[in-house]
């Protein structure tokens, strides 16, 4: 892989280099690239989507788990598809990483 944007942290990081990882540069960089407002909305953004699928599930296991409602009403299929579509990004999201 040579896409080159970390490509040195890693390969600190693949041989066990800890002496190059606290190395005042290399800690300004981390600490550049990780306070960047890209990355404060993809932890955001990640965050709540997270949280969305918690909550949608919680609440799809103790709707049906007290079996008040039957699997086709139209709150429980909503569930069901905002569950499935959170799943799936989720996935694309480990398989693009």
């Amino acid at each position: 892989r040579s896409d080159g944007k970390l490509e040195a942290i890693e390969s600190m990081v693949n041989f066990k280099r800890n002496d190059c990882l606290g190395h005042p540069l290399v800690i300004r960089f981390l600490n550049e690239k990780m306070n960047s407002s890209r990355i404060l909305i993809c932890f955001v953004l990640n965050f709540v989507l997270y949280t969305t699928f918690l909550l949608a599930l919680t609440t799809y296991g103790a709707i049906q788990s007290q079996g008040v409602y039957s699997l086709h009403s139209p709150g429980m299929i909503a569930l069901s598809v905002i569950i499935l579509i959170i799943c799936a990004f989720h996935y694309i999201k480990e398989l693009l990483q």
